[in-house]
């Protein structure tokens, strides 16, 4: 069975292969960044894990603290 996916004209599919640009191009935060090449693109997942897991401890660490004062006030009254 064969499978017809018409090609985009929009899409530039040599710009997806990893490698092919030259990472001299970029400057700043877009050398480290970017989606042109693995590193760039190993960056960008890292950065998002990072930043999952900072949001993650601060949601828990919230918790506690609001779970910690309610016992400190109830225990008061």
């Amino acid at each position: 069975m064969h499978v017809y996916v018409p090609s985009l004209s929009v899409f530039s599919v040599g710009n997806m292969s990893a490698g092919g640009e030259n990472p001299n191009m970029f400057t700043g935060w877009r050398y480290y960044f970017n989606t042109y090449t693995i590193k760039g693109r190993s960056n960008i997942v890292y950065t998002t894990y990072a930043a999952t897991a900072l949001l993650v401890l601060a949601l828990n660490r919230r918790v506690k603290r609001n779970r910690t004062l309610r016992e400190a006030a109830e225990g008061t009254k």
